[in-house]
């Protein structure tokens, strides 16, 4: 397996160096689309969800200036600004150092995670700072996560551009071993349908799609349908927050939780699945790419 990892890695710093970044997506596309009714790229004229975020990643986010929005520390103060500082999620000990985090000035249980990537390898759970055998497991995990350079994963240029940090969020409960996910997505500042994360676990989550009025959307397929869930509470909340804050971009999605009828902000993705989704049927692909004007 580590030889493996390895060649991977190997292989993504020869991508990375002596291909450009339309060459990069051409083939990333073609890699996760192979078996789908549109395996190449159609870069004069993308059309389908996916081929407008990979159009987007090549053609708008090569930019320093969308470091700030993947940025999950310094994007608070963007939501800040617009008005929402009562959905974010308290943080406490943001270092750049892993060396300086100090486990006595953060609550017992928390979220140990990174501002620079996504997925599991940049967060781990703490829910007894006391174990220290798990605490040293998790402040090594995060001291290796650190030193990656997210936008070389999976060639999402807007994480190169930010600083790497450490820090302890606070660990939100509703009594689930994971809370769902709400996912609005936005385009230009409207708000058109909500993407459900539930029944996750490490590697896997299944989904629903809501519209506005919380009606089931047929966009999943089925090996990745979830049972479904509850419109929450704070929804006409979220979608205020989520239509302010998703408005200077083509297309975002704005992610929440609800704690006891509470919002929290979670991230604002710029670029969700990398343009490689595996769960949207080809029909959606369509319906949701006719959404995004990258004009």
């Amino acid at each position: 397996m580590n030889i493996l990892r390895k060649l991977r890695k190997f292989v993504r710093r020869i991508l990375f160096f002596f291909l450009s970044p339309k060459q990069i997506r051409s083939i990333l596309y073609f890699l996760a689309h192979k078996n789908s009714t549109v395996p190449f790229m159609r870069w004069n004229n993308p059309q389908t969800h996916d081929e407008k975020i990979h159009w987007l990643i090549v053609n708008r986010y090569k930019n320093p200036e969308f470091g700030l929005y993947a940025d999950k520390v310094m994007v608070r103060e963007y939501v800040k600004k617009c008005g929402f500082e009562d959905m974010l999620i308290p943080i406490y000990e943001v270092h750049d150092n892993i060396e300086n985090f100090n486990p006595s000035k953060v609550p017992d249980s928390f979220l140990l995670k990174t501002n620079h990537g996504s997925g599991p390898m940049f967060y781990e759970f703490i829910k007894n700072k006391n174990d220290k055998v798990h605490l040293n497991f998790a402040l090594n995990k995060i001291k290796k996560a650190l030193k990656i350079d997210f936008s070389k994963i999976a060639f999402e240029y807007q994480y190169h551009y930010i600083k790497p940090l450490v820090y302890a969020e606070q660990l939100l409960n509703d009594g689930h071993e994971r809370l769902d996910d709400y996912k609005i997505y936005v385009f230009h500042g409207k708000a058109e349908f909500i993407m459900v994360c539930s029944e996750r676990t490490e590697h896997d989550k299944k989904v629903n799609f809501y519209d506005t009025h919380w009606n089931e959307l047929d966009f999943v397929r089925n090996d990745h349908r979830g049972n479904g869930t509850n419109k929450p509470q704070s929804f006409e909340y979220m979608l205020k927050a989520a239509e302010k804050l998703g408005k200077p971009f083509a297309v975002a999605r704005i992610d929440f939780y609800e704690i006891k009828g509470k919002p929290y902000f979670g991230e604002i993705t710029l670029t969700p699945d990398a343009g490689n989704t595996t769960y949207l049927t080809d029909a959606a692909q369509i319906q949701i790419g006719k959404m995004i004007d990258v004009d």
